[in-house]
């Protein structure tokens, strides 16, 4: 596909997959001859909250117990973006069309296609569904956090876990199919920077402030996310779940010693003559030579 930018593809994306918004795209008189569509500017027939009459009418069929034309369109969005979900769940990307879809979802591809007219908008769509849904699970308000240094090792563990589920099997076929797919990367990218950003700020509200405020703390999460997507990708490739689990477990001590180094060496005092790993305080150097 030629003559799309990262911006314009994703803000169309978000456009056709949020299913709380209720706009679609202006479509010329043509297209809306074609779909029958409300919108355009035919107000008598369009359900606009800007019209009195057009209110009173939405009014009137919510008493009636009938939902208006926008409500209807947001079900509809959010059935097939359910729908596509459980078809990366069972087919993968590759396997997952618009004709899986909407059989999934029992519309026609017709009716699919109005509301997502490209694959890769109700594929990133989902994809930003399943993102808030694992970020949700991740560090549920219920559960009960331990205290003290336990808590780091609690939430890498809260991390792994989600890496078991057939969510993350989904996601990691999708960011797959997108190091070849020019238009369903800049698509992702975007959202992949968003859930980075948001899974770094939970770990951190997570571990407390000690830890979270030390330095090189993003980059230490970032290294437990990257890690944890690349034993993500061996377990979709049907490695053995034992040995993935035992290559974790080293990767988890590691990643708690430094977590735990981190903290103690921000926690400690700065002296004269001390330093911390990786600073110099030229103690070491030689002399400069007298003029």
């Amino acid at each position: 596909m030629t003559g799309f930018s990262a911006a314009g593809s994703w803000n169309a994306a978000v456009q056709y997959a949020a299913p709380a918004i209720a706009i679609r795209p202006r479509m010329p008189s043509s297209r809306l001859a074609e779909t029958g569509s409300p919108l355009d500017l035919n107000l008598s027939s369009a359900e606009s909250d800007e019209s009195p009459i057009t209110a009173a009418a939405i009014a009137a069929r919510r008493r009636r117990g009938k939902k208006t034309q926008s409500e209807r369109s947001t079900d509809m969005r959010g059935r097939l973006l359910e729908a596509t979900l459980e078809c990366l769940a069972k087919y993968g990307y590759a396997g997952t069309s618009f004709s899986t879809i909407a059989q999934q979802a029992g519309v026609s591809r017709g009716a699919l296609q109005h509301h997502y007219p490209e694959k890769n908008y109700i594929i990133a769509g989902a994809l930003e569904i399943l993102s808030k849904r694992l970020l949700e699970d991740f560090l549920p308000e219920a559960i009960e956090m331990p205290r003290g240094q336990d808590r780091i090792a609690f939430v890498l563990d809260r991390i792994w876990l989600a890496t078991l589920t057939g969510a993350i099997t989904a996601v990691t076929d999708i960011r797959m199919a997108a190091r070849s797919d020019l238009q369903l990367r800049s698509m992702l990218l975007p959202l992949e920077h968003r859930v980075r950003k948001r899974q770094t700020q939970l770990v951190a509200d997570a571990c407390g402030s000690a830890i979270g405020s030390t330095p090189g703390f993003s980059q230490r999460v970032e290294a437990v996310l990257a890690t944890v997507r690349g034993l993500g990708i061996q377990l979709a490739y049907g490695w053995d779940r034992g040995e993935v689990e035992s290559v974790w477990a080293i990767a988890r001590g590691d990643f708690v010693a430094g977590f735990e180094r981190a903290e103690e060496i921000s926690a400690s005092p700065p002296h004269a003559g001390s330093r911390h790993d990786g600073e110099e305080d030229g103690s070491d150097r030689p002399p400069i030579p007298a003029a």
